[in-house]
């Protein structure tokens, strides 16, 4: 099994890069990922991870290293496995319990001490290899060059023919590029509700008195028509001015009575009519001051129902009204026909790309719940319109697919590694050919750069032999010729700030 590192500072970008390019020959891949990576934080990383690498037909397992990471793993259903002991740590373990039993004279250790002395030779031949090791390495100079791989960003434009899948069949044998198109269709309610034509004119609002409360060490002014509300959104304007003090220093609360005129509508736009009669104790609050309507601390209450509110003839639907709210239905479903579209491929993470083009998309099959009708003795109308709509699409998979070729055959050297945004596809014209075949152009971008992990023209060992001896400065400028790299940063432990002269010492790490 295959096993990838990544590391603190390593994004979901570099993970997504390594599922990209991982060969077909690996079916299952190992995650390790450094504890302190912002990774194991985000659910939405991990399933997006997930996905990607179903599409490559690959299995990933992630080592963990705490209970917290478990807990993820196991609500998420992925598989995983804990990270290993680190040797140092078994061996020391064993060290001591070697130490402890050696110390009973019945023990196992103390009958075969001859055994275990030629073992402990052997041990002190590979602890003195190994110092000498350490030595070696202490005193020849080694050299560590990190570098990055250039990115070239390409904007390319294809076009594509596409056609019925009904008639898949019958463009098989293109060797133009083409992909079938298929057709989906989803129901659509939108309600509305208005009143009746000449409601404004009919109705009479109630006048009423209330007594407003001032709770705080603040004067008190509204202005006439100073805008109220009750907790149920019901709306009422002052008719007088309102003047009232603040409470004193017995702590005194200041009233005041005021008249107050019900609105004809509620915040809502509903007509309010017979919830114009409010009740006894019903708290009205001023609706732009913070003090009143958030923090309750200047308020009204009704000290009596209110029972005005009248109308000079009865509510009636007329055909007009009718029309009137046909025409209303319509013209908000058509200022919102796309967006439907969009809201509904937004279900399932949206693997279709809708095409959005006259004989393409459309809606069929207008149907209306109605529940008013001309001459109903009622102040408003409300009617359901049902649209069924339809829209033409092709699978983002189906046109991954073509790119990927597209882009293995026309584009991309062995030499290069390739990734692309398939959130950047774009469909910047389509052309009717004949009845039902289209041409699309497509616009994508792209991001190539040379894969240093194959490394076909040998570039690492070349810039091993090229840099050897070199002080760092002259080693950077001679890493950043090749036009395959972008940035390079040398770490070495030579006092004089010179490369190794020894190939073996210097080493190149590819920065992702």
């Amino acid at each position: 099994m295959k096993v990838f590192y990544f590391w603190e500072k390593d994004s979901i970008y570099d993970i997504f890069q390594i599922i990209e390019k991982c060969p077909s020959k690996y079916k299952k891949i190992l995650f390790n990922i450094d504890e302190k990576n912002e990774f194991f934080d985000n659910k939405w990383w991990i399933k997006l991870v997930i996905e990607k690498a179903k599409e490559k037909q690959l299995e990933i397992v992630f080592e963990i290293s705490n209970q917290k990471q478990e807990s993820l793993m196991k609500n998420l259903w992925v598989e995983y496995i804990w990270k290993k002991e680190p040797l140092y740590k078994k061996i020391k373990k064993s060290f001591v319990d070697f130490l402890e039993l050696f110390k009973s004279k019945h023990s196992f250790y103390y009958k075969h001490y001859n055994i275990i002395k030629i073992i402990l030779l052997w041990f002190e031949i590979f602890l003195l290899f190994f110092v000498v090791y350490f030595l070696y390495n202490l005193i020849t100079p080694k050299s560590d060059v990190y570098i990055q791989a250039s990115v070239n960003i390409k904007h390319l434009i294809n076009k594509i023919y596409i056609y019925p899948f009904e008639q898949k069949n019958n463009y098989n044998i293109w060797e133009k590029e083409n992909l079938p198109y298929k057709k989906d269709t989803f129901e659509k309610v939108y309600t509305l509700k208005i009143p009746v034509k000449d409601i404004k004119y009919i109705a009479k609002p109630s006048y009423w008195t209330v007594i407003f409360y001032n709770t705080t060490i603040e004067w008190l002014s509204l202005k006439a028509n100073t805008l109220l509300k009750t907790e149920d959104w019901l709306l009422f304007r002052l008719v007088n001015w309102v003047y009232i003090p603040p409470k004193d220093a017995n702590w005194k609360i200041w009233t005041a009575k005021v008249k107050v005129r019900a609105e004809t509508t509620d915040e809502n736009g509903l007509i309010m009519w017979e919830k114009w009669n409010l009740l006894e104790w019903t708290e009205l609050f001023v609706s732009k001051l913070y003090l009143s309507y958030w923090k309750k601390k200047i308020y009204a209450k009704v000290y009596k129902d209110f029972s005005w509110w009248e109308t000079n003839s009865k509510w009636e639907v007329t055909i007009d009204d009718v029309n009137l709210l046909k025409k209303e239905l319509l013209e908000q479903f058509k200022k919102n026909y796309k967006k439907n579209i969009y809201k509904y491929l937004q279900i399932g993470w949206n693997t279709k790309i809708p095409l959005l083009y006259k004989n393409l998309y459309g809606y069929k099959n207008i149907k209306y719940n109605i529940y008013s009708n001309p001459w109903d003795k009622t102040a408003y109308i409300k009617w359901d319109i049902i649209w069924d709509i339809y829209f033409n699409y092709i699978e983002k998979k189906d046109l991954k697919k073509l790119f990927d070729n597209y882009l293995k055959d026309r584009l991309v050297s062995k030499n290069d590694f390739l990734w692309y945004d398939e959130n950047s596809i774009e469909i910047k014209n389509i052309d009717n050919i004949s009845k039902w075949l289209y041409m699309i152009t497509i616009s994508i971008n792209v991001l190539l750069w040379y894969d240093f992990d194959e490394d076909y023209n040998d570039i690492k060992s070349k810039i091993v032999a090229s840099i050897k001896s070199k002080t760092v400065e002259e080693a950077k400028n001679i890493i950043l010729s090749y036009p395959e790299i972008s940035g390079v940063e040398i770490k070495t432990n030579d006092r004089l700030h010179k490369i190794s002269n020894l190939n073996s010492r210097i080493y190149v790490h590819i920065v992702k």
